[in-house]
């Protein structure tokens, strides 16, 4: 396994400094990238987040009679330097349809994994029914930080590293083109005889 990607809670906990978890996820993170893997934001989840984040931050400032609005300031703030060297994983329309699901959001995260190689990647959460219910695609903290992980190789030709720079602009651009369905002599065909 070399990528993961983040539930919530662990945003939530490095996002807040929520204790005693910010700690192990923030290693967890570290070791990750230390052993060449990628992290990994699912963008379905922005709004949880953003949410989530402002809720704690207000619950640990309430004393200090901090604004919920101030809390979500702040937790934006936040977020924008936490995604800065982040990888995000767009949310597809087949991820859309989870609501007979005991967990919506767990089974939007469970649908995206699966378009990654089976054992690249694992969903880093604290979210203890998930981590029980799927043991072979999630992994908490604790018990990442206490397996081994290989060294990275290095390959002669990167092509995943390459795909990492234009990977927004190509995604948007296969949904523009799925969008209007001129495949055959559509406009970005005419933008490349124009160039």
């Amino acid at each position: 396994m070399n990528d993961l990607l983040l539930d919530v809670n662990i945003v939530v906990d490095i996002g807040s400094g929520r204790e005693p978890w910010c700690f192990e996820s923030a290693e967890a993170i570290s070791k990750c990238l230390d052993s060449g893997g990628k992290i990994w934001l699912y963008s379905g989840s922005v709004q949880t987040m953003e949410f989530s984040l402002a809720k704690e931050i207000y619950r640990q400032n309430q004393e200090k009679g901090i604004s919920f609005a101030r809390s979500l300031a702040t937790s934006r703030d936040v977020l924008a330097k936490f995604c800065q060297d982040k990888h995000w994983l767009a949310a597809l329309s087949g991820e859309g349809t989870v609501f007979e699901a005991a967990d919506p959001e767990d089974e939007q995260f469970l649908r995206a994994l699966e378009r990654f190689p089976e054992g690249s990647i694992k969903l880093l959460t604290r979210d203890t029914p998930i981590l029980e219910k799927h043991p072979d695609l999630t992994i908490s903290p604790r018990t990442y930080l206490q397996q081994e992980v290989s060294t990275p190789s290095i390959n002669f030709v990167d092509l995943n590293k390459q795909q990492d720079q234009v990977r927004p602009t190509l995604e948007q651009n296969i949904h523009t083109v799925l969008h209007h369905g001129k495949y055959i002599m559509g406009p970005e065909v005419g933008k490349l005889e124009e160039r």
